[in-house]
This record gives C-alpha cells, structure tokens and sequence, in this order.
C-alpha cells in the first residue's frame, strides 16, 4: 500500500500518524517544554487525519494551549499582550480567508491597525490558509509585514502548512515564519519578551518540518504539492 504525495492518507496510515502525535506530545508538549515567555505554533494540513495543530505560551497564567480545530479552513490567529512582563490571551479566532476572502483580509487589517505596537501574534492553519483558485491577496502580506514578515516572504500556497510569529511594529524580516508542504508536520518555537516599551522575538531551536509520509511509511519523501 503506498500514499501518493496529493492525496489523503488511508485509515491504516492515520492510524500510524495519530500514534506518533501521541509520541510526540509525550515528550514535546507545550506543558514540559515552554518556558517563561515561550511561544510555539504547531500545525499540519488535511492530508493527515483532517488537519489540526495547537498554538501555546508560557504567560501570567502558566502554559497555556490554543487548539487548531481540524479541517478547519483560513488561518488562526492567538492575539496576545503583555501584563507586565508576561504574555496573556486577549483573542484566538479562525479568519476564513477560504470562503470569506475579503471579507477575512478587512478584518486581518482592522485588527491589526487596532494593536498597540508590541502587540505579540501567532497565526498557524489547521487544513488550508486559502483556496487553489482564490490565492490570499496582497493585504494579508501588507498586513503580516506589520508584524515584521520579510518583503520576500514566499507567498502561502495552497493546503501548504505554515505558521508565523511576530508582532506589531517588528522589523521587517524579524518575525518567525515557516512553510512546508501539505505532507508536513511543522511546529515553529521562539521566545518572547518585554523590556519596558521595546518588545523582542528571538528564536528558539530549529524549525521542525517533519515528513508526514515518512512518519507513515518511511519513504523519506516530502515533496507533495
């Protein structure tokens, strides 16, 4: 039995990935590995077990973990801030850039205009960011070069998994970022800290894009579009 790279895994082969979710979390999970002004967002798309992920920070009220509901389209997006010097949740909502395109993009760029700069963010998807036919337009990538995405970031394709940390007022090309394909496990970490006025983003450790096909089958195989 083999998985071609575009389609969706069997029952036999979720069953397999769903067990090395369950690994993984045993020795990764937010709780045991986020410290203090830890942030972490990971995610994967549809074409295992229907997508799904989670996004985390070590704040004002310890570990807390936002999950990504499965075949869930558009991108989420945690809006946190800081009390004193620890992070704490203000919102964490699904912009459906899927079916409400516009509609989405207007409110990505209201909420954000609306952010005191220091503002921290996490975004991730749990299925696809957009459409094949409906790519997202330039106001989201104006909007995420507030958040201190570079001016060259690849443009996010379509069931591609992807996550982003930042915050408004960062530099250009500060922010975190990543993206693989809709065969990839990803999960992004960094801290994130306030002195004052001045908010810093650092990373923390390598940004994991582990082969879904090969979790399953052991192919080494990473290539689907």
């Amino acid at each position: 039995m083999c998985i071609r790279d575009s389609s969706y895994l069997t029952e036999e082969h979720n069953e397999k990935f769903k067990a090395e979710l369950k690994k993984r979390a045993q020795k990764s999970a937010p709780a045991s590995t986020l410290k203090l002004h830890d942030v972490a967002v990971e995610c994967y798309g549809r074409q295992a077990d229907r997508g799904g992920g989670w996004m985390a920070f070590h704040g004002i009220n310890g570990v807390e973990t936002l999950q990504l509901t499965p075949n869930s389209v558009g991108i989420w997006c945690a809006e946190l801030q800081f009390v004193g010097d620890k992070l704490a949740l203000v919102s964490h909502k699904r912009l459906d850039f899927y079916n409400k395109r516009e509609k989405a993009t207007a409110e990505f760029q209201k909420q954000v205009e609306k952010m005191k700069d220091g503002t921290p963010v996490l975004l991730g998807i749990a299925d696809t960011a957009c459409a094949a036919s409906r790519p997202l337009g330039q106001g989201v990538y104006n909007t995420l070069y507030k958040l201190g995405a570079p001016k060259d970031m690849p443009k996010i394709e379509y069931r591609a998994a992807w996550a982003f940390i930042g915050y408004k007022g960062a530099k250009a090309g500060t922010a975190q970022h990543a993206m693989g394909t809709r065969s990839t496990l990803l999960r992004l970490d960094a801290t994130m800290t306030k002195d004052g006025a001045k908010t810093t983003l650092a990373k923390k450790g390598d940004i994991d894009l582990t082969s879904i096909i090969d979790v399953c089958i052991g192919t080494g195989q990473d290539s689907a579009k």
